[in-house]
């Protein structure tokens, strides 16, 4: 008996750009945590900011305690300071069209001061906790035993080792 030739069809087309999609969406999202490989790594010393936290908040932000990415659980570092200052409202005024500034009642801006361990991507991102990128006005959102929410880095600086 002969054996029937098969044909390579449209169906079969579509099955193998399926496969190989899925193989390469595997190695860019678990590849994701590499993207560091073989550069040194750098202590580094970076500042968020929490934006009109509520004064009753405040007590919650602790030195001395691990923060933690809230969404992907990342390793962010540990807490060296936290200070707090009034909200500033920013507005216009209607009559004489011109910008106004005033406290924003019971609430504050707190700034946490967070040291950790970082490599540098060939980009010069920072990467934390071997697949966190964090770079200055990137939103962070962060997660410590007394408190989550949402906080943007205004400042990243290198330490000594």
């Amino acid at each position: 008996m002969a054996q029937k030739k098969r044909k390579f069809n449209f169906i079969d087309l579509i099955i193998v750009l399926l496969i190989v999609g899925v193989i390469g969406a595997a190695a860019y999202i678990f590849g994701a945590k590499k993207l560091s490989g073989g550069s040194d790594t750098v202590n580094v010393e970076y500042v968020l900011e929490f934006r009109q936290v509520r004064d009753e908040f405040l007590d919650c932000f602790e030195t001395g305690v691990n923060a933690v990415d809230a969404a992907k659980k990342y390793r962010l570092g540990e807490v060296t300071a936290v200070e707090s200052s009034a909200s500033i409202y920013t507005g216009n005024d209607l009559v004489d069209g011109k910008l106004v500034y005033h406290n924003y009642p019971e609430h504050s801006d707190v700034r946490m001061t967070v040291k950790s361990t970082a490599a540098i991507d060939s980009k010069g991102m920072y990467i934390l906790d071997g697949g966190y990128r964090i770079s200055v006005g990137s939103v962070v959102y962060v997660r410590t035993p007394g408190y989550t929410g949402t906080s943007y880095c205004i400042s990243i600086n290198r330490t000594e080792k």
